[in-house]
């Protein structure tokens, strides 16, 4: 098996035995990477070059004898990998030429985290989860597709997410100025990733509600012996089609 040399491996060296600085302190790595650190990826996708290439010499992206393609599609990011295929028998297959691949470079699958399923099942994917359901035609009566395919965020992303907006309004004990410093930020990166779905946004709805729910306890906590309306029209100017806040 060819494949493309690793340059300036110096510099990769570097990286690992750079250490990483916790609470002002510089940490020795001597073996292994820091958790969550970005050279991790990096590795991973060393480690991968070259699968697809792989895959693609058993099922090539072109139409075989029998005047049929193949359909299967890699997809990468970092350590994370899908392939689709037309048939449990190809996916079968694909997994066998990636064990192969792996193995040679002494990785191996985790078999807690490999399944070979259907669309209709669903999966999750870089925080999303993806799956095919069947089509209501009274949402709308221009088509006639039996199915659509449903991309939205992933039952763990929502989790976190909604643990994340909790934490800070609730569980830090902060002031509403440090509240809104800290959650923007938060809210706004969250939503523009997975805003790029339409049907994310029955769950930005929910998230909204959330924030909305957990404002309203952290004034119940703030002000307990106040009504609630009075408490919140503290913090609430009123405008011609919303309420900001006022602080």
């Amino acid at each position: 098996m060819l494949t493309t040399p690793i340059c300036h491996k110096h510099i990769l060296k570097e990286w690992l035995n750079s250490g990483y600085i916790y609470e002002n302190k510089l940490h020795r790595t001597d073996e292994g990477t820091p958790q969550g650190g970005i050279i991790s990826p990096m590795l991973c996708n060393i480690a991968l070059n070259g699968l697809e290439k792989e895959i693609r010499k058993e099922f090539p992206p072109i139409k075989l004898l029998n005047g049929k393609t193949p359909k299967v599609n890699i997809i990468r990011y970092a350590d994370d990998l899908i392939v689709t295929g037309e048939s449990k028998d190809i996916l079968i297959k694909v997994k066998e030429i990636i064990e192969n691949f792996l193995k040679i470079r002494d990785l191996e699958i985790k078999k807690a985290k490999t399944r070979i399923i259907t669309i209709y099942e669903g999966f999750d994917f870089v925080g999303f989860n993806i799956s095919r359901k069947k089509y209501n035609p009274r949402l709308n009566k221009l088509t006639e597709q039996k199915t659509v395919l449903v991309i939205k965020p992933s039952n763990k992303a929502v989790k976190a997410i909604k643990f994340r907006i909790r934490e800070i309004i609730l569980k830090k004990k902060l002031e509403i100025v440090a509240i809104i410093k800290e959650i923007n930020p938060v809210l706004r990166g969250w939503g523009n990733y997975f805003s790029i779905s339409y049907h994310s946004q029955n769950t930005l709805i929910k998230i909204g509600h959330l924030v909305w729910g957990s404002m309203m306890k952290w004034v119940r906590q703030k002000h307990p012996s106040r009504s609630i309306f009075k408490a919140v029209s503290k913090y609430l100017i009123k405008g011609k089609t919303r309420r900001y806040l006022n602080i």
